[in-house]
Formats: C-alpha cells, sequence, structure tokens
C-alpha cells in the first residue's frame, strides 16, 4: 500500500513593481520634537537642578500611539520610534496607507490627539507646572507650541519603495521593509477566505511592536492539553508578512508566516513569571475617525504586573476619555471572565478584548 507524502507549501512570493501599482503610502516626523524637547530641558533646568529625567518622567508615547491606532483604521503604526541614518538620530514616524488623503488625519486632528495626551502626562508628572508662574510659563509654551506642528504628511508610492531596497544606498530609510508588508496586510484585512468550508473574515491588527498582521474571525476547536485532556478552546488565523532579501535578487522575497492564536477561554489566575499579558484591543471609535468602508483596526495592548498587580502599560484609559471615547475595563474584570468582554456590549463598553494565550 503507497503512502502519501503530504505537500509542504513554501509560502514566500516574488514581489515586484507592477504588483504594487499605484499604492501609496504616507509618513509624518513627529511634529513636536522641539516643542517637548524644550520643555524637558526647561524641566530639568529650572525643577531638576539639571539632574536628568528619569524614564518614567519622559513622555508615554505608547499610549498616544494606542489610541491613534485604534482611532483611525488608516494608520497602520503610529509614533514609533526608529534610527535615521540622514539625520543620523532617533525619530518618532507615523505611516498612513493609500492614495486617498481624506482616509488620514489631518495635521489639526492629530494636533487634538497630542494636546490632550500632553496635558495628561504634564499634570501627572509635573504638578509643578501648575503650581509657579515660571511652570505655568513652561506649560504653556508647550501648548501653544502643539497649535503650530513643524512636519507635514510626505507621500511615496510602494513601487519606489521596493527599488529603494535594492540601492546600495537608501534613500527612505528603508521604509519598503515595514511599509510594504503593512501595504499587503491591508488587502487582506476586509477581506473572506474559506478555511476548512467555512468562511473566514481577515482583520487588520497593530502588533506591539508596531508590526501590522491580519487575523481571522475567532472560532472554536478541540484540542488536547498538556495533562492530555480533550477541550474546546477558541482560536484564530493568523498571517504576517515579512520581506526577505536573497543574495542574487534585486527585488526581496515576500514571506508569508501562517500561525495560530489561541484566546484564554477561562478565569485567568496565573501569568508566565516577567511576561506581559497581550490583550487584542478593539476600540469603539465611532465617534471620531471611523469610516463605514473601512475595517477597524485591533491593536495589541500589554498588561503588566502579572495577574495580581495587573495594570495596562501606559495606560490610555485617560487619554481615551479625554478623547470622549470608552475607557477600558479594568484588568482583574477583565480576567474574571474573558469571553465576556470579546463583543461589542454595554458590559465591554462597546470595546473587544481578547486575551491572547
Amino acid at each position: 500500500m503507497s503512502q502519501t507524502t503530504p505537500k509542504i507549501l513554501l509560502a514566500r512570493f516574488e514581489i515586484t513593481p507592477e504588483y504594487l501599482g499605484e499604492s501609496l503610502v504616507s509618513t509624518l516626523d513627529f511634529p513636536y520634537f522641539t516643542a517637548f524637547a524644550d520643555l524637558i530641558s526647561a524641566v530639568e533646568t529650572q525643577f531638576r537642578d539639571g539632574k536628568k529625567l528619569d524614564y518614567i518622567d519622559l513622555p508615554p508615547y505608547k499610549s498616544l500611539n494606542t489610541v491613534l491606532c485604534a482611532w483611525c483604521p488608516t494608520i497602520s503604526y503610529a509614533f514609533e520610534k526608529q534610527y535615521n541614518r540622514v539625520l543620523g538620530r532617533e525619530v518618532r514616524q507615523m505611516l498612513a496607507l493609500g492614495h486617498n488623503p481624506k482616509r488620514r488625519p489631518t495635521r489639526e486632528q492629530i494636533s487634538e490627539v497630542v494636546d490632550q495626551w500632553a496635558r495628561i502626562w504634564m499634570d501627572a508628572r509635573f504638578p509643578d507646572l501648575t503650581a509657579t508662574s515660571a511652570g505655568k510659563a513652561i506649560r504653556q509654551k508647550l501648548l501653544n507650541q502643539l497649535r503650530d506642528p513643524q512636519a507635514d504628511w510626505q507621500e511615496v508610492d510602494a513601487r519606489t519603495l521596493l527599488d529603494d531596497i535594492a540601492r546600495d544606498t537608501p534613500r527612505f530609510n528603508n521604509l519598503g521593509y515595514r511599509a510594504i508588508p503593512a501595504l499587503i496586510a491591508s488587502y487582506v484585512a476586509g477581506t473572506s477566505s474559506t478555511i476548512n468550508g467555512k468562511d473566514r473574515n481577515w482583520w487588520l491588527c497593530r502588533e506591539d511592536d508596531g508590526n501590522v498582521v491580519v487575523v481571522s474571525d475567532p472560532y472554536t476547536s478541540a484540542y488536547t492539553d498538556k495533562y492530555k485532556k480533550d477541550r474546546l478552546g477558541t482560536f484564530a488565523y493568523k498571517l504576517e508578512f515579512r520581506l526577505q532579501t536573497q543574495v542574487g535578487r534585486r527585488y526581496p522575497w515576500l514571506h508569508v508566516y501562517v500561525r495560530c492564536r489561541r484566546y484564554v477561554d477561562e478565569p485567568l489566575e496565573d501569568a508566565n513569571f516577567g511576561r506581559s499579558i497581550n490583550v487584542m484591543l478593539g476600540i469603539d471609535s465611532t465617534q471620531l475617525f471611523a469610516q463605514e468602508d473601512l475595517p477597524p483596526t485591533y491593536v495589541t495592548a500589554p498588561i503588566w504586573g502579572g495577574v495580581e498587580k495587573a495594570r495596562w502599560d501606559n495606560d490610555p484609559s485617560k487619554l481615551l476619555t479625554a478623547m470622549q471615547m470608552q475607557s477600558l475595563i479594568e484588568p482583574p474584570v477583565l480576567f474574571a471572565d474573558p469571553p465576556k468582554y470579546r463583543d461589542a456590549s454595554p458590559d465591554s463598553k462597546y470595546n473587544e478584548y481578547y486575551i491572547i494565550n
């Protein structure tokens, strides 16, 4: 009796400029770099005797980025830190997808979010700025500068970024390695695939490391746990896209990583020591920037402190509230009954929470 050998499909594909067509990406450097640098310098000089601020006192960009990405579906990643070879220093840059400028936030809209975020940060970390005339002047100077952004959106087509990867001296700081996979993910988001005879929708998700992936609708499947017991659990498919170069090839390969993501179904009573608990979070943004023809974007939000001292990493709740969005469920409440808060409902404050196992 002959034995059939399973076929292994190599999940990599050739990508060419023609495939990318007229697709555009837009970048925005953090427009307030000088303004925040001036405030930090003034605080260190006038209130800290020249001592550098501790890390905990620096602007909490993670909470800002989480809200921005959940707020506008076309933002691939917000003001993530990266090294700019041309400038010779680290910068923070936002990436938006699509050729229609109306699908990305304006500088004025971003300024409104940054203004609220800056106020929350200053009030929490530097109460002296509202207690003295010198402090009030420093605070007001920053708020005035936020009304005058020093940078604007820059557009570049994806074909140019692909060609730029092949250059000996890239002009766009290797932006293509992040922008093109994010663009491919956006092509998949909003579509569906038939898997095991059932249609699965794909949704965009921004990971905590800034990369963009797509995840399927959740589904229930049988599995065997580590104690050899048969159980039912909630899973989703996850697709990651990466560009990888090969010697002798002009253009990189597009690699597709097919993974399985499992969600927590029972009360969470323990967590791995020293590791965060990740939650795939869908934030209700219908009052702000949501567009009916764009699929929503999920964001991955870490929770630190284990189960007993759980807290959202750089908790964005105050900023969400300031932006008239629903604040986040407290981690202990979420841990007590994870499935209860997966669907948007009054119990979940119309957000969606998927604890990743």
